[in-house]
């Protein structure tokens, strides 16, 4: 597709359809022929077999039914409680414990994905619910609303009720697809959302930000490559989902983090693509001020074990794969060394990019089998598979959930006044099992294999789901709505987070 038709194509919605109070924020596949028998035939065997192979689903829906949980800061709808307060929510803008969304109750959730301050949903039947900001249109759908003149101050709802309120992203948003479409997956990030489809395939729509604003969404929206300096609105922002092209095929898995979004194959390779302003990427770019910019926005394969890689996990800057013997590889921004690799006495000096270019093994993680890992702002943790946790990274604010004391002095550096601020190497968070782990931007979280939710760090906006909004130094088990639950997964936004866990039986 040419670029100027994909572009005019995605105008149907319109860019920055947000609410009022937001108007003024900035936007932030070949298939192989079959031959000829040499009589001006085709082989019938042949050409069933292919499409036996394009019917038959790569990917399968989730078949777990979930129970959503949400608190924290909600002041853009991401809470997805609605607008106005009920009995059960008083507040639907701050919530200091572990609410029921009942709103999602009726969806048929089995799958669910947070980004800074929207979020996306996937339903048994392979459709997509979001809710949340859609400041560069990250809902995928219309959220224009015009709140009633003649109603009164207190009537008047404090959030848009289409952004507060979950809902169905329309097949007819979707640029030329097909009419049989059904995702597997979805995903959040700060400002876009994307979705894979069980034949592989995978859809965005929204942008990734850069450090002066919306950097781009796709290299192919870009009218005049050459012209760095000045693209217009709507090529940075994908304003409706349309197809990401120059992927391989049979991609397994998506995940997403701040600006930036990485693939993995069936085949056990991973590619990525976005801002990639700090590294993110796990690869080098030119200046911004040439066409180069815009070479991040194009999915490259990262230089990881070629078939190798099982799991990936992306942060807000730096990212990490993990193969099957557990063995991890990490990438991005590392000037906590939060990637787990030693960070150079030049580097410190600054003499160097305190960044790690291209995928590396964390050799500090050796021993561990490590089954997830995930990235804070500037900080990690991390589960092996016989539970142990570790944390590793900035330390001025309870990430770690350690008593720092107790560690070696000469991992632990100390600021001008003796406060510590990172943890150099990946050290063991006592008195915890966890089967998964997540980390918002100074804060963290875990599941047991019990089902229990723990959760520890800044905790400004209630966002750790404990009821406090002080900082909470060791990990502490959340309860609430979730108390008596099974939890098995758990996601961070910029100030809220979200608990998933089997509907009750």
């Amino acid at each position: 597709m040419e670029r100027s038709g994909l572009v005019a194509k995605m105008k149907g919605l319109g860019v920055g359809q947000t609410t009022r109070a937001r108007s003024t924020r900035a936007a932030g596949q070949s298939k192989k022929r079959a031959t000829d028998d040499g009589k001006g035939k085709k082989p019938q065997k042949r050409a069933k077999t292919v499409a036996l192979a394009q019917d038959t689903p790569l990917n399968q829906i989730p078949q777990e039914i979930l129970n959503i949980y949400v608190f924290g800061g909600g002041s853009s709808g991401e809470l997805g409680l609605g607008p106005v307060a009920t009995d059960a929510v008083k507040d639907p803008t701050l919530v200091v414990r572990p609410v029921f969304n009942q709103l999602l109750s009726q969806s048929r959730i089995v799958q669910v994905s947070v980004g800074g301050i929207h979020c996306a949903a996937l339903t048994a039947d392979g459709q997509i619910i979001t809710w949340g900001a859609n400041d560069s249109n990250t809902l995928g759908r219309s959220s224009v609303w015009s709140p009633d003149e003649n109603a009164e101050d207190d009537d008047e709802p404090e959030l848009n009720p289409l952004e507060a309120t979950p809902a169905m992203v329309p097949h007819e948003n979707f640029v030329d697809a097909p009419a049989d479409i059904r995702f597997v997956q979805v995903v959040a990030t700060d400002n876009a959302t994307f979705a894979l489809t069980e034949h592989g395939e995978v859809w965005g729509w929204g942008t990734f930000r850069g450090n002066n604003g919306a950097f781009g969404f796709l290299k192919s929206m870009i009218r005049d490559v050459s012209d760095p300096e000045d693209p217009s609105t709507e090529e940075l922002v994908a304003v409706r989902p349309v197809r990401i092209p120059g992927l391989p095929p049979k991609i397994k898995a998506l995940v997403g983090a701040s600006n930036h979004i990485l693939v993995l194959t069936h085949s056990g390779d991973v590619y990525g693509w976005g801002a990639g302003t700090q590294n993110e990427l796990g690869r080098r770019f030119g200046s911004l001020k040439t066409e180069a910019r815009f070479n991040s926005l194009e999915p490259q394969h990262l230089a990881t074990p070629k078939n190798k890689i099982v799991k990936v996990f992306a942060g807000y800057h730096h990212s990490f794969a993990i193969n099957g013997d557990g063995e991890v590889w990490a990438w991005g921004l590392n000037n906590y060394g939060q990637t787990g690799i030693p960070v150079t006495r030049g580097q410190r000096s600054g003499m160097g990019t305190i960044s790690v270019i291209a995928p590396t093994k964390v050799k500090a993680l050796k021993g561990y089998k490590i089954v997830c890992v995930a990235a804070g702002l500037h900080h990690s943790i991390a589960c092996a598979e016989d539970g142990t946790v570790l944390a590793w990274g900035r330390c001025d604010d309870g990430q770690m959930g350690i008593d720092l004391s107790t560690v070696s002095g000469d991992v632990v550096h100390r600021d001008s006044r003796g406060r510590p601020t990172e943890l150099s190497v990946p050290t063991v968070v006592p008195d915890l099992s966890a089967k998964l782990v997540a980390a918002g931007i100074d804060c963290c979280f875990a599941i047991t294999d019990e089902g229990h939710a723990y959760s520890w760090g800044f905790s400004s906006d209630f966002r750790t789901g404990l009821g406090t909004d002080d900082t909470v130094e060791r990990p502490k088990r959340i309860g609430k709505a979730v108390k008596d639950k099974v939890v098995n997964w758990v996601g961070c936004g910029g100030a809220f987070a979200v608990l998933a866990g089997p509907i009750d039986e």
